[in-house]
């Protein structure tokens, strides 16, 4: 089970939790949710340089979901249809 993070603007620890880093010139990475990173970004003073990235957890997720979908396209790309007398429907 992997762990839930409390987004540090909203305290609030979601259905994911904070998948979101708020980076920000000269302090530690903040987690946050992506809307409340908006919120963040929106309120930050004139000319601190601050920016909304996805955590490394995120990025690993959505690279196992590229690879899996990666995987059944080509794996469906190849499939023979099956032969047992009654028509294949087309897709």
């Amino acid at each position: 089970m992997e762990k839930k993070h409390v987004c540090s603007f909203c305290r609030i620890e979601g259905t994911r939790g904070a998948e979101w880093l708020l980076q920000v010139a000269g302090q530690a990475d903040r987690r946050v949710h992506k809307p409340c990173g908006a919120k963040a970004l929106a309120l930050a003073p004139a000319g601190v340089k601050a920016k909304v990235i996805p955590s490394p957890e995120l990025r690993a997720r959505w690279r196992t979901e590229r690879d899996a979908q990666a995987f059944w396209a080509e794996k469906f790309a190849q499939a023979k249809p099956i032969r047992n007398g009654r028509p294949v429907p087309a897709p």
